[in-house]
């Protein structure tokens, strides 16, 4: 093989991972071709054998094969292939090429978009579409792609970059390498095209929260799976199941007889916990006891009841991870409520656990780790940054524990408005689990589509607790406890909000009583999540001082991380970007002028950095701070 060749290919391998812009400019330097005599054109690679044909040449010989029934091709090595048409698939309107040279013989069923009638083209998309899974706006593309007249080689580029991000080509590759138990790269696992995430969960229009989504675009997308891929299209719908507005009356009515049936053996035989729970959640809805749903309920019941959290959940968590962060990175949905990313998250997450479990894989520890290493920090910051226009939820939540938290009370709350006479209909289990439902405070903290909707009102048992404490004498980390834990459940009136500000200044910022770093350290972690939740600028102002306070007992502890973390926990109260900026950059630079060791400063140097790069408006307000500590740490 010469050199040429050699270069050729593995320059084309890797400009296929690169920005099409990027290859496009790579493409069009002619002095560039020319020194390195590589022939860029040859972009047709067939079999194991790494046979390459020119692009155009290839394509006019496929459509005089699809006119007169055979045609030849060379290929760059001056080889002659004989190119004719298969019988199979035997039901496909447009038949697998045979490629053949002396005892060289293979099939090809990659090129049917390059066929000169466009009736056949649109008949063999309807053909391969059921096991696509691709969404409205894709569909839409593809059609209008197939049915023009522009080059085959445009043609083949738009219609594969669409094809090759559908739902179903990526589930059929991944489970592919997890059946060959093959190593996974990040591509693999995580797709970064748009409309990949769109044909999982829709386009969004209007909506500003999961409520409105799932009442309009999220009802239209899944009436539009269902419509037109029925069957297998309900493990991908199932996948959105992550808020109870998802089983609400306009999306169960979507669930008829027919897809439920075509369901069951598919979710019996996947052993997927999350596809157990997300169909138990619509059987209880629509109260199906006959003795499938029965035993699909009480094994998912049972299992988030009884079973091992760490073992169950631990990859779906991780997943969501995993998706979260690299969605964070490529702020691919920067311009959309943060729902929608994370709905896009979740969704993707499910999918990977579901074809990790299909595959036997249902916990990988290596993995867990690799992610927890990798992506854990940019899932975490992104998710704090994140509170400035979407409150409630915070990254602590996606752990197992509170997973199974969120799950389990949405089947129990299903379950608890089933008089209790009739619930032995739907959950075989004992008597006292009936009677007595084991809800859990935790279980009531909001889901992660939750952030942007308004808490409910507080309970007045809870009104009083939060009264007494502010009203104890003294300043101690006690008298805010029912503040700050209230604040992640129910909605806090401007005059609880008030009353903490007011009780820390007139304190002179000093707590009475602190037990231990760790008591101090959760009463400001406390009230820097009370500030952010119910949008505080006030309370974030005396934490601020606060901080300042406390740094040297905090970083004597090592609690540089925690620290910062305060910091941009607090900034959520500000909804402003210019206040937001100004706040976390005052915060930041103040400990960046503090005498800490080189370990720590880097440490701080490389969180501010991490900070900066997910929310670069940030260096409006951190840069000279910024530059400084980047000179220390060199």
């Amino acid at each position: 093989m010469n050199k040429s060749k050699i270069m050729k290919g593995s320059l084309i391998s890797l400009l296929k991972d690169y920005p099409e812009s990027f290859v496009d400019d790579i493409l069009n330097d002619e002095n560039f071709i020319n020194k390195t005599g590589i022939k860029l054109n040859y972009n047709i690679n067939l079999s194991e054998a790494d046979i390459q044909f020119e692009d155009e040449l290839f394509y006019s010989s496929l459509i005089t094969l699809y006119k007169d029934g055979h045609a030849s091709v060379k290929d760059e090595s001056d080889k002659v292939w004989d190119l004719n048409l298969s019988d199979e698939p035997e039901d496909a309107p447009i038949k697998d090429i045979l490629l053949s040279s002396g005892d060289s013989k293979f099939s090809a069923s990659d090129f049917w978009f390059v066929h000169p009638d466009i009736n056949l083209r649109l008949a063999y998309f309807e053909y391969i579409k059921s096991d696509l899974l691709l969404g409205k706006a894709s569909v839409k593309g593809i059609v209008s792609i197939l049915s023009s007249n522009i080059p085959a080689s445009k043609r083949m580029t738009h219609v594969k970059t669409i094809i090759g991000t559908s739902p179903g080509v990526f589930c059929t590759n991944l489970n592919s390498s997890l059946m060959r138990r093959s190593s996974l790269r990040l591509d693999q696992l995580v797709p970064e095209s748009l409309s990949y995430y769109q044909s999982l969960i829709g386009e969004i229009e209007h909506s500003n929260n999961i409520i409105e989504y799932f009442n309009m675009e999220g009802f239209e997308h899944v009436k539009y799976l269902i419509d037109l891929y029925g069957g297998k299209s309900v493990s991908n719908i199932l996948s959105l199941n992550w808020n109870p507005n998802f089983s609400n009356e306009k999306v169960i009515s979507l669930f008829d007889d027919d897809l439920l049936c075509s369901a069951y053996e598919h979710i019996k035989s996947n052993n997927c916990p999350f596809l157990n729970f997300s169909f138990s959640d619509v059987l209880l809805k629509i109260r199906r006891a006959d003795n499938d749903s029965v035993n699909i309920i009480s094994r998912i019941v049972d299992t988030l009841r009884n079973g091992d959290v760490q073992k169950i959940l631990s990859l779906l968590s991780f997943f969501f991870i995993l998706t979260d962060a690299v969605l964070i990175r490529s702020k691919l949905f920067n311009c959309y409520p943060v729902f929608y990313r994370r709905l896009a998250s979740l969704s993707h997450a499910s999918l990977l656990y579901r074809c990790f479990c299909a595959n036997g894989v249902e916990d990988d520890q290596e993995l867990c780790d690799w992610i927890a290493r990798n992506f854990g920090q940019d899932f975490y910051i992104g998710n704090l940054l994140d509170l400035r226009t979407d409150s409630r939820w915070l990254p602590d939540y996606a752990e197992q524990a509170q997973l199974r938290y969120e799950l389990f009370g949405r089947l129990l709350n299903s379950i608890s408005v089933i008089d209790e006479a009739e619930r032995h209909k739907y959950v075989k289990t004992d008597d006292e689990f009936l009677s007595d439902l084991p809800f859990s405070i935790d279980m009531f903290l909001p889901g992660p589509l939750e952030g942007g909707i308004e808490p409910t009102d507080m309970p007045n048992n809870i009104e009083e607790i939060i009264n007494n404490g502010l009203a104890s004498s003294g300043n101690t980390t006690d008298s805010f406890i029912g503040f700050m834990n209230s604040s992640r459940y129910w909605k806090l009136d401007k005059q609880y909000l008030a009353s903490v500000a007011e009780k820390i200044r007139s304190s002179g910022h000093m707590f009475e009583k602190i037990e231990s770093i760790e008591v101090l350290y959760s009463c400001l972690n406390g009230l820097a999540v009370a500030a952010s939740i119910t949008k505080s600028e006030l309370l974030a102002d005396e934490l601020l001082i606060l901080t300042r306070v406390y740094r040297k007992e905090l970083l004597k502890e090592r609690k540089l991380q925690d620290l910062v973390f305060i910091g941009v926990l607090a900034s959520g109260s500000f909804s402003s970007i210019t206040s937001w900026c100004k706040y976390l950059g005052q915060y930041l630079s103040e400990l960046t002028y503090l005498d800490l060791e080189y370990e720590e400063k880097q440490s701080l140097y490389y969180l501010i950095k991490a900070i900066c790069n997910l929310e670069p408006r940030l260096f409006t307000t951190i840069s000279k701070a910024y530059v400084l500590i980047e000179e220390q740490c060199r």
